[in-house]
């Protein structure tokens, strides 16, 4: 951006993920005589109002981010407390790992590694990651 242009940002929150990198940001346009509208917030940074409102507005955006994550972190603690874990369900379960060692062994059904992972209906990835080519190796040594 050159002198005289005019930075828009939908949000101000969209402009730094933080207070003081947001203040930094602005810092750098206004010595680069660069200025700030914020469309949602009607902030203009070429005026004195409209830097002094940019600057509740950032603390009150930065206040808020700190609440939300007060309360994630609250929440997930509780959450834990209680016997619940975040994140996807396991793919590979006892069971499951149990019929692909035995698939592994039975090489007669199932010659190649694809027939497996398409019989359990899971990913390549999620296969190796818990049958490394040494643990294949082990378990069907002719291959």
């Amino acid at each position: 951006m050159r002198e005289g242009d005019t930075l828009v940002v939908w949000k101000l929150s969209r402009l730094a993920r933080s207070l003081t990198q947001m203040i930094i940001t602005v810092k750098d346009l206004e010595e680069r005589k660069i200025s700030l509208k914020v469309i949602t917030q009607n902030i203009d940074t070429s005026s004195p109002e409209g830097r002094l409102f940019f600057h509740m507005n950032a603390a009150f955006d930065q206040f808020q981010r700190e609440i939300i994550v007060e309360n994630t972190k609250a929440g997930l603690k509780s959450a834990r407390k209680n016997g619940r874990i975040g994140g996807r369900p396991l793919l590979m379960t006892d069971e499951k790992l149990r019929t692909a060692k035995a698939m592994l062994k039975d090489t007669e059904n199932y010659p190649f590694i694809s027939d497996i992972i398409k019989t359990l209906s899971i990913g390549r990835t999620t296969f190796y990651r818990h049958f490394p080519p040494e643990e294949i190796q082990k378990i069907r040594p002719e291959t």
